[in-house]
């Protein structure tokens, strides 16, 4: 949590209540289970983790019965959700455990903590049908579970798995990337919870991730035992093998790699199988194939489980009329399956559940597509309309498909996306041009394009734009073409900006005085009624000179919210300047903006994004192209903060969100990229962290993070770029961890010195494993290297 002392004069100061009232931080509400980070999502008959100050007794109490009580202390402490009073596992002055009702709706709800009458701000969270989560050992969350490990079964603690009665639906476990039998029972002294009971596999080893799926929800990672050091393991390439263009693992089990050689001339993939819990490497099918033009890879996974798919060929057609009449279904340690479709597959996709789902165009001309519901584990094929293939109904029930052709009242042109509405409705900006429009129209259209209403703009007001970005260049400053006309300036997008109010039952539509002199957002009721002008405060603007107009959501206190400009510069600019943020309240439709502070180099359309409900940005070096500030929106009080560099840092690149530590990380450098190590940026505390380069190494690059163990994976170039090698470094502690090469590799990834090649380097984040593709000094290709993290 950012300090206390700046957290507590803050909420009293918005609150206004007394030193003794009960006050719950802002991001204070979570999964007691998970403790993922706020806005959390908790689900029915599990428990909420309320913390903040002033809830209870300076000694913890717990309740000694069941079922809960909705009352516990004195003065009497009580937790409301949506007004209505649950039953509390335990209370204290700083956390309170309650239980989010069997019958609570699902969606966003409200809690509250009362204290002898005195009653708390409300917070906010998510009400879900199944959210799983397994304990673990120092209950954070991550890491080992809790549970005995020394024999098999084990037993483990979770919630989240739905409802007791009836059952919310089949719980799947996996432990190594292996299935493993489970057996779900309510605990009967903890409400809400259950013990899983797991048949652990023989071929499981300390530090194997351990997880659970209820419904194809997906429980938090943790891990069997812990894993003190990476482990590595390599297999040679087999006699006669290809080099290889990329790797693919299933989505658990990391130890089972694919190897994929280039595209040979007929579009064929010739694949080769690692498995390194067998310690075998060996030649697989050697045509597999996609219709994308650019894949590296012909594999799908089908996520959540152990199965792999790809098409098989050669190409019986041209893409997009069908090419594959079979689909190969890979499981490791088991034979593949070679499975018969009904006709000849343009695509092949994975669906929930552990199934694969092939596109089948007709046959004839304007014929009916079908679609392939493969299940993964049999290799089953069901055909049925598109609408009930992944398991829809038929007939009056399927839905009606969406057009993207509009057309109303002459215009055609969308300037904005097409926003979903109640009863299959959709609304949409049309106008007689996307660059220059002179004609434009809010329009509600059904499904189908059809018009229901148009609405004209207020008077004095135009649709606002994001401007084009400029034709590349080449170096030098020509047009691309050496010396041709440079094509015109485009967007790939519809440059205008629109969104839904549902409490309000309004669009609002981003829209400029035509003067320029002034910004608003216009919006429009769902009824066809005229809009209701909302210009910005007085003095803002939205960024707008960037050709990408963004809306971020808000959960926590219920807002949508844009960057904004102190500005009204809507033509084109690499580093768009931005002076805060415009807020939207969801339920008011009222409009603020919020200042970014003094003295602002904060820059629009570059390095931004979301996570967690913090809004983030940087500035820009206008020469070298590097950032020094993160600035950040917490849409959790809608405060604003300016991160600087640790100490010795000069400049960072690419900001990258951790959303399971609410933080970003950023490849920091003096010189070349990575050069001097990284920065974590913690933005809940407030604070930046340097991660230097280790010793022997000349520049590092960001591979990937693991949220089971909180570890951190980049790739290392030696000082004298002769060899890389993998780093892994505990974001949870100080530990850096150097992978020390198998015999006879000195590079993982790519060739020695190089950067790392696509898909030649590959982390599973579901496994904890790394795997990337071995070179010796000469460069020349020579097997797989796979790593476990700690």
């Amino acid at each position: 949590m950012r300090s206390l002392v700046l957290l507590f004069a803050c909420t009293l100061a918005a609150i206004g209540q007394s030193l003794t009232a009960p006050v719950i931080y802002p991001r204070g509400v979570t999964d007691a289970v998970r403790q993922d980070p706020a806005p959390a999502t908790v689900a029915r008959g599990a428990a909420l983790q309320i913390s903040g100050f002033n809830l209870g007794p300076e000694k913890a109490l717990r309740a000694e019965e069941t079922p809960l009580p909705m009352k516990l202390g004195d003065p009497e402490v009580q937790v409301l959700i949506n007004g209505e009073v649950v039953g509390l596992y335990s209370i204290s002055a700083g956390v309170v455990l309650a239980q989010v009702p069997d019958d609570a709706p699902l969606g966003v709800a409200t809690v509250s903590v009362s204290v002898g009458g005195v009653k708390s701000e409300a917070r906010t969270f998510t009400v879900a049908a199944l959210q799983p989560g397994i304990v673990t050992a120092d209950g954070s969350g991550f890491g080992a579970a809790k549970g005995d490990f020394s024999r098999s079964p084990v037993v483990v603690t979770g919630s989240g798995f739905g409802v007791a009665n009836p059952r919310a639906g089949t719980v799947v476990a996996y432990v190594g990337g292996a299935p493993a039998r489970v057996n779900i029972q309510l605990n009967r002294a903890v409400p809400g919870q259950f013990n899983a009971q797991i048949e652990v596999p023989g071929s499981a080893r300390p530090g194997d991730l351990l997880y659970l799926t209820v419904n194809a929800r997906t429980s938090n990672l943790v891990t069997l035992q812990p894993l003190a050091a990476p482990s590595v393991d390599y297999l040679a390439f087999p006699e006669g093998s290809a080099d290889l263009a990329g790797l693919a693992t299933p989505d658990v089990n990391g130890r089972y790699v694919l190897g994929i050689a280039a595209k040979d001339a007929k579009g064929c993939f010739p694949v080769y199988s690692f498995d390194f819990a067998a310690l075998k490497a060996a030649k697989g099918n050697p045509c597999l194939i996609t219709a994308a033009a650019n894949a590296v890879s012909p594999f799908v996974n089908a996520v959540g489980t152990e199965f792999v798919g790809a098409m098989v060929g050669p190409s019986v057609g041209t893409a997009p009329a069908g090419i594959a009449k079979q689909a190969l279904i890979v499981q490791p340690g088991k034979d593949d399956n070679l499975v018969d479709l009904t006709g000849a597959a343009a695509n092949l996709v994975s669906a929930a559940g552990g199934t694969f789902l092939a596109t089948i165009p007709s046959a004839t001309a304007g014929g009916p597509v079908t679609v392939d519901n493969i299940t993964a584990s049999t290799g089953a094929v069901r055909n049925a309309p598109p609408a009930t293939a992944a398991g829809g109904a038929a007939g009056g029930n399927a839905p009606v498909p969406v057009t993207t052709a509009i057309e109303v009242d002459g215009l055609s042109r969308l300037l904005t996306n097409r926003i979903a509405l109640p009863g299959g409705l959709g609304a949409v900006v049309v106008a007689d041009s996307v660059t220059a429009p002179a004609k434009f129209l809010f329009a509600i259209v059904r499904a189908n394009g059809d018009k229901v209403s148009a609405t004209a703009f207020p008077a004095g007001f135009v649709p606002l734009l994001a401007p084009a970005a400029p034709p590349p260049t080449q170096p030098g400053g020509g047009a691309a073409g050496g010396g041709a006309p440079a094509p015109a300036a485009t967007t790939t997008n519809p440059a205008g900006l629109a969104f839904y109010l549902a409490s309000q039952r309004q669009v609002l539509v981003a829209a400029k005085k035509s003067d320029d002199s002034a910004h608003a957002l216009l919006a429009f009721p769902v009824d066809g009624s005229e809009a209701v002008v909302k210009v910005l405060p007085n003095g803002w603007f939205l960024a707008a000179c960037t050709n990408n107009l963004r809306t971020f959501n808000v959960v926590l206190t219920g807002a949508i919210a844009l960057f904004g400009s102190n500005s009204a510069e809507n033509t084109f600019k690499a580093s768009c300047p931005a002076s805060g943020y415009i807020t939207v309240e969801t339920e008011s439709g009222e409009i603020n903006a919020v200042s970014a502070g003094q003295n602002v180099d904060m820059v629009y359309g570059g390095s931004v994004g979301a996570v967690n409900d913090f809004i983030w940005a940087t500035n820009l070096s206008a020469t070298a192209r590097t950032s020094s500030t993160i600035y950040v929106f917490d849409g959790a009080n809608r405060s604003t903060q300016r991160l600087e560099l640790p100490a010795g840092v000069n400049a960072i690149q690419t900001p990258s969100p951790i959303p399971a530590l609410s933080a970003l990380v950023a490849t920091a450098q003096r010189r070349i990229v990575g050069d001097d190590g990284f920065v974590v940026f913690d933005l809940e505390e407030g604070t930046s962290r340097h991660l230097a380069v280790p010793d022997g190494f000349g520049s590092v690059s960001l591979v990937g993070f693991f949220p089971a163990t909180r570890k951190l994976l980049v790739r290392g170039i030696s000082t004298d770029r002769r060899t890389s090698s993998l780093i892994v470094y505990n974001l949870e502690g100080k530990e850096v961890f150097v992978v020390k090469n198998p015999d006879g590799v000195a590079s993982v990834g790519s060739r020695p010195g190089t950067p790392v090649a696509a898909r030649q380097l590959i982390t599973s984040t579901n496994a904890n494993t790394a795997s990337g593709i071995g070179y010796d000094v000469d460069g020349k290709q020579v097997g797989v290297v796979s790593v476990r993290i700690p």
